[in-house]
């Protein structure tokens, strides 16, 4: 059996803060969609979710049946298995289903591609008209850094605004080495394409 993709149930106990302490719950582990449900009895609609993506799923030191799941939400999830052997099976399937559903691949941007061969010269003029747009949209944008005070609330050296300043001047070098190249390389223009960036 693969743990990564048969359902897996069963009941555990679930720690409520409304009552303040444990209460039976029915578990359906879905490893396709990475989500656990849990549900007040089997013929019920679910109680809860917990998104496992990334998931840090942690035995408890105190007792050999309880563990806890921490989601990237940051709610944290407090179970308690039958008994020592019930835990650890439900944990080693937790942690492999939020380990894959980790390592899968985002879903492909869609591109499209234009061979540079058949760049037409209007088009290849209309595409330096775009990147000296998005040029001229950095030069603001790193001006308006600069001409921030250096203390106070926003700085001119906060690491978000240095960080958003180099990763515009990263791109704008990047799409230009494309437009110089154009002539012995396919160019890859997201499907927002080059007006994405401007706005």
């Amino acid at each position: 059996m693969n743990i990564t993709t048969e359902v897996y149930k069963g009941q555990l106990s679930k720690y409520t803060n409304v009552v303040k302490g444990w209460q039976y719950r029915w578990f359906i582990l879905d490893p396709r969609t990475g989500i656990l449900n849990y549900y007040l009895n089997v013929t019920d609609q679910p109680r809860g979710r917990v998104h496992l993506e990334a998931a840090v799923i942690s035995p408890s030191d105190e007792d050999s049946k309880t563990f806890t799941v921490n989601p990237t939400s940051g709610e944290l999830v407090m179970l308690r298995a039958q008994n020592a052997r019930s835990r650890q099976q439900w944990v080693n399937r937790l942690r492999a289903v939020a380990e894959y559903h980790s390592k899968k691949p985002p879903p492909p941007l869609r591109e499209h591609l234009i061979k540079c061969s058949n760049v037409t010269p209007s088009s290849l003029a209309k595409l330096r008209e775009h990147l000296f747009l998005v040029e001229q949209s950095h030069v603001s944008l790193s001006k308006s850094i600069e001409e921030l005070p250096s203390c106070g609330g926003l700085r001119n050296m906060d690491q978000e605004l240095l960080m958003l300043k180099a990763v515009s001047q990263t791109i704008l070098l990047s799409l230009s080495q494309c437009l110089v190249h154009c002539k012995s390389y396919t160019v890859v223009i997201p499907e927002h394409g080059i007006n994405h960036l401007i706005n």
